[in-house]
């Protein structure tokens, strides 16, 4: 599992892109908050989520050419 800190340091960009990422629903992440009611929810990207995301953002090598 990787915290949102940990997605935006893997990929070298700002925590707030990972969140977009996230409200956008173009990366799915797990709310381990203790409660729905937090101000500050405790958001998880499991490695299955990781490797689905960067399936998905991958770029092809022919389609660049």
């Amino acid at each position: 599992m990787y915290t949102i800190e940990q997605v935006a340091d893997r990929y070298g960009i700002a925590k707030n892109t990972v969140t977009q990422w996230i409200n956008n629903g173009e990366l799915t992440a797990i709310d381990c908050s203790l409660s729905s009611t937090s101000k500050r929810r405790q958001l998880r990207i499991s490695d299955q989520a990781m490797e689905e995301f960067e399936k998905r953002r991958a770029v092809n090598k022919s389609r660049e050419s």
